[in-house]
């Protein structure tokens, strides 16, 4: 892994295509293209990753808000668990979760509290509940 989710692999294949791009280049301007052929591929390269990225992260952005829309619904229904959340969002990826979960607390929409829950066998565990913050219901009833 390079950067975010740009393998070597993928890099590798940017990389040859700049090359492939640039040997073209040469082979219009003629054998001492050399120095234009450096700068072709480096503009190439440059344009493909940054547009690569760019569009990895708005699209990472979207997922996550995405999965901020869901946990917020599956919240309109009361207090939950992460565990009962990752139920309620469908296609449960952690990150996006987590990420949507940080920034649901950040902005103050959702807030989290212990609870200390009892399994079948008597063992006493504490969990970490969310709850939309205006939803005055579930603040009051719980």
């Amino acid at each position: 892994m390079i950067a975010g989710n740009l393998t070597v692999t993928l890099f590798l294949t940017y990389l040859s295509f700049g090359i492939a791009v640039a040997g073209l280049i040469a082979q219009i301007y003629g054998p001492d293209a050399r120095r234009k052929t450096l700068v072709v591929i480096s503009i190439v390269l440059l344009v493909v990753l940054t547009g690569f990225g760019s569009y990895e992260a708005h699209m990472h952005g979207r997922r996550v808000d995405n999965t901020a829309g869901e946990v917020v619904r599956r919240l309109n229904n009361g207090l939950a668990t992460l565990d009962e959340l990752t139920e309620g969002v469908s296609q449960t990826n952690w990150n996006y979760l987590s990420e949507a979960l940080d920034s649901l607390t950040d902005a103050n929409r959702v807030g989290q509290r212990f609870l200390t829950v009892r399994d079948d066998y008597g063992h006493h565990f504490r969990v970490r509940g969310y709850y939309l913050v205006d939803n005055t219901r579930v603040r009051s009833s719980h």
